[in-house]
């Protein structure tokens, strides 16, 4: 069937596509953040990453070069790294960074290159294909690993959502703790880790959540407290664990009489660690000397869901807080990096090459307007005897002549 494209259908079209465009990328690309980080904060960056396929694996860009440096290559998105320079000034690349001005460049040292640079994510370490991948992933506040929701178990396949809507989250097996739930969740790699021991001590306590030992789901409504849904004390009381109890805290005393010490409670904050869940500590003891095998499997897995509200739940002690120190993300929402926006995102490519025309030098820019004129006559010679003819144009006369006019150019020929 013969493809026909008429002059208001090619302008409708265009404006479709630099509105969609507009949306997808609203920001500047104008920079790339190694400049950012000499300019503003002086160290590496928890950015949007992409990887460039063309370039090569093992390697990140920011979302300038992206654009600017790799914008005609493959990319997958890898989203939020921690932490990261962009590679794409550094000798990772043998091209040349377009967008990097400033001298100083720093090494890709600090960089952590995790499968995710090979195009694998999740436990089950398979190859992300974003157009073939048809589950939701979610991904873990402590490695920034992505995981499968199928991989993390939390679909009860036992139970069967009554949902006709396809696309809503209870569509499918019954989800057995609703995304909007849960505001985060740390991987049960993570979990298990060593690095991560006063996140473990809190497992199953309020907000800080185990599917292996969930009873019954928030209630819509409920307060933070009631809603947790874990066999646990909802107490908030010190802990009677030996591991835990010892908090540092030392009588102020004033000259040589002990008498006359100042009140603990004066001095240094009395630690509220919450009491253990014998059980949760009990589940994570047991996964951590027969770690669970690689999904996707049933085995029950050591992930943890933080419920919206956990940050609050941390003991605010000067033991507590110093091993909190150790991960920053653990209290405090991380502040992540983002080019800034557009000013005049709603002009047309038109007008926008005009504005870059006079930016040219005088020379360059009657250049650029004769080469202009030249294709405008020779668009209007193209067209004429369609015109006059009445004949449609069709694609395939659009491309001979495009083909034609860079014949023309590649023979040297001055009327293009």
């Amino acid at each position: 069937m013969t493809s026909i494209t008429t002059a208001e259908d090619y302008i409708r079209e265009q404006e479709i596509l630099e509105a969609e465009a507009r949306e997808l990328l609203p920001f500047k690309a104008d920079l790339c953040t190694q400049d950012y980080d000499k300019n503003e904060i002086g160290k590496p960056l928890r950015q949007a990453i992409y990887l460039c396929k063309t370039c090569g694996l093992d390697k990140g860009v920011c979302v300038g070069c992206s654009i600017i440096c790799h914008g005609d290559h493959d990319l997958l998105e890898l989203f939020p790294k921690r932490g990261f320079v962009c590679d794409c000034p550094t000798s990772r690349f043998s091209k040349e960074c377009s967008l990097k001005k400033l001298k100083a460049t720093y090494d890709s040292h600090p960089n952590h290159y995790n499968h995710n640079f090979q195009r694998r994510f999740c436990a089950c370490d398979q190859i992300y294909e974003p157009a073939e991948c048809d589950q939701e992933m979610y991904q873990c506040l402590s490695c920034e690993d992505w995981f499968h929701e199928g991989c993390l178990n939390l679909r009860d396949k036992n139970q069967e959502g009554r949902v006709n809507d396809e696309n809503s989250e209870d569509a499918g097996p019954v989800l057995r703790l609703p995304r909007s739930k849960f505001d985060a969740f740390v991987c049960s790699e993570c979990v298990l880790s060593p690095d991560l021991e006063h996140l473990r001590r809190y497992a199953g306590t309020p907000s800080f959540v185990l599917l292996e030992s969930m009873k019954s789901l928030p209630q819509e409504g409920d307060d933070d407290e009631s809603a947790i849904p874990l066999k646990f004390s909802n107490k908030r009381e010190h802990s009677e664990d030996d591991d835990y109890e010892e908090n540092d805290v030392k009588r102020a005393k004033t000259g040589e009489n002990e008498s006359q010490s100042v009140p603990q409670e004066e001095t240094i904050q009395a630690c509220k660690v919450p009491a253990i869940n014998e059980e949760s500590q009990q589940f994570l003891s047991n996964l951590s000397q027969n770690p669970p095998p690689k999904p996707p499997s049933e085995a029950p897995r050591a992930d943890m869901f933080m419920l919206h509200g956990w940050r609050d739940k941390w003991c605010k002690c000067e033991n507590c807080m110093t091993k909190l120190s150790k991960h920053p993300w653990l209290f405090a929402e991380e502040a992540t990096y983002e080019p800034q926006e557009e000013e005049q995102e709603e002009k047309t490519l038109l007008q926008l090459g005009a504005e870059a025309l006079n930016t040219l030098p005088r020379e360059k820019a009657l250049d650029g307007l004769k080469a202009y004129e030249k294709m405008s006559s020779s668009v209007k010679d193209f067209l004429k005897p369609f015109a006059d003819t009445g004949k449609t144009v069709e694609a395939a006369d659009i491309n001979n002549f495009f083909s034609e006019q860079q014949q023309k150019l590649k023979n040297g020929d001055n009327q293009a």
